[in-house]
């Protein structure tokens, strides 16, 4: 089962967990997260990943 690890930021650092909490910080995260896992994806499908 594949997985992925991802670190976003620091909750110690007050305006990173700010950005973290807040809805907006939350969909851009998703947003980029997704948009990392297509890009994976699309590359992985054109046999430039092992």
């Amino acid at each position: 089962m594949p997985s992925i690890l991802t670190e976003i930021g620091f909750i110690t650092d007050r305006s990173e967990e700010d950005y973290m909490n807040s809805q907006g910080g939350q969909q851009q995260i998703a947003s980029d997260l997704l948009q990392a896992i297509i890009k994976y994806k699309t590359l992985l499908d054109a046999g430039h990943v092992h």
